[in-house]
Parts: C-alpha cells; sequence; structure tokens
C-alpha cells in the first residue's frame, strides 16, 4: 500500500531509507514493488541481520547519549545512498515530546539536500482500540490503556496522536502534508494479542470478536494508526 503511494507521489522515488525499519516488512514491500535503491537503519543488530538475509542493506545504530545530530551526521556519512524518501513507521511514539521534534528537525536538516519525501506511521488516539482503553481507565480498569502505551518496556509509547496534533506537528518542522491515510491496524487473528484482557477466551472466539472491531473502525472511520506523507516546506 505505501509502495504504491510513493510512487503516486514520487514517480521516480530514488533512494529510500527506513529508520526504525525492525525486520524490514517495509523495505521487503518496496523491493517487490520494484522499488531501489534501499537501506534501513535500527538499534537491534539482530533486526539488521534479518534484512541482511533479504538481500537488504541495513546499519545498526546505537543512540545511547548522543544527540540526535550527532547520531544523524554519522548516519549520513556511512550511508551508501542519498535517501530521497525517509520513513519512521511506528517509530514516533517512542520518542519523548522535545526529543521527537528535535529528531525529526535533524532528520530534516542532516538530509536537506536530498529528502523529497518523510512518511510517518503513528498511533492515533482517534481509534476504537484507544479509545475504549481510555473508557476503562475512568472506570479505574487501567490494564488496557498501559497495554497501548506498553508500561513496563523499553520503549515505551510516550504519544497518541489526534490528527490535529500530528499536523502541529508536522507545521512546526515546516513540513507540507501532501496525503494522510487512516490505517485500522486490526488484525481479527491477533485481537486477543491487542487485548490481554480476552486472552482467556478460546481463539476463534476472540478472532469473531476481533472481525466485529475491524468492521466497526471501518464503518466509523476510526483508525488505530495515522500514515502522513510529508514534503520539506
Amino acid at each position: 500500500m505505501m509502495a504504491f503511494q510513493i510512487q503516486q507521489f514520487l514517480p521516480e522515488p530514488g533512494a529510500i531509507l527506513d529508520f526504525g525499519c525492525g525486520h524490514g516488512w517495509f523495505l521487503e514491500a518496496c523491493a517487490a514493488a520494484g522499488l531501489s535503491p534501499l537501506m534501513g537503519v535500527d538499534t537491534s543488530a539482530l533486526a539488521i541481520s534479518e534484512l541482511a538475509k533479504k538481500g537488504i542493506q541495513g546499519m545498526t545504530i546505537n543512540i545511547g547519549d548522543a544527540t540526535p545530530s550527532a547520531i544523524l551526521r554519522e548516519i549520513h556519512a556511512q550511508l551508501s545512498i542519498q535517501p530521497q524518501v525517509i520513513t519512521l513507521l511506528d517509530v514516533c511514539e517512542h520518542f519523548e515530546g522535545a526529543r521527537l521534534i528535535e529528531w525529526l528537525r535533524c532528520m530534516k536538516d542532516t538530509f536537506s539536500h536530498s529528502l523529497r519525501l518523510l512518511i510517518l506511521k503513528v498511533p492515533s488516539s482517534n481509534g476504537l482500540l484507544f479509545r475504549g482503553a481510555t473508557n476503562f481507565s475512568r472506570l479505574g480498569i487501567h490494564g488496557p490503556l498501559h497495554q497501548l502505551y506498553q508500561v513496563g518496556t523499553y520503549p515505551p509509547h510516550y504519544h497518541y496522536f489526534s490528527d490535529h496534533s500530528i499536523r502541529l506537528l508536522a507545521k512546526k518542522l515546516q513540513f507540507v502534508s501532501i496525503a494522510e491515510l487512516g490505517d485500522p491496524d486490526l488484525d481479527p487473528e491477533g485481537f486477543s494479542d491487542r487485548v490481554r484482557i480476552l486472552k482467556h477466551l478460546p481463539r476463534h472466539v476472540a478472532t469473531f470478536l476481533g472481525s466485529i472491531l475491524c468492521s466497526t473502525a471501518r464503518r466509523m472511520s476510526a483508525t488505530d494508526t495515522r500514515i502522513l506523507f510529508l514534503r520539506p516546506d
């Protein structure tokens, strides 16, 4: 889906850099769509080794206490590509507020000579899961909300973005939004994994409930993630 959108907005997209690439599902989809060259960056050496098995270049980085500017300069110096498209998919929510702005601003400055399209995929506060968990929390049942924020893990989720807040972030960083997509981000088969309170249910029952929730989310246009396509202003 996103590979198609990239080709729609940039008929000749050039190099693509996936920041926080994980095991490379997105880059694998880009390769299948004929896009190249491709490269992934991640803090996990295991993720980068898995990327290599797919025949895609990768680089392991150590964030530590270094400044975003220093880390991005080092990445830029070692890259074998000049990325025209940079993606951060399910990454932004792992940075605290001011640090997220600093990362994105430094990324824009570091790759200013080549960057033509920035794609962000972020969790939405408009989604049914978030709204449901928030309502449970108001009743004193905090487990679902803690699960969404990944409390007790590192790094947790620091943000859930409203349509207004993600647009405000883009404007603050002087990016222009050229498209926004909503994604229910719900898989009926994995519904019980997303909602721990249902783990005791038989798998087929949880899957049935997940199908109902997915259908409801689509009818209500209640998307659990937002995908923004941004160009530098």
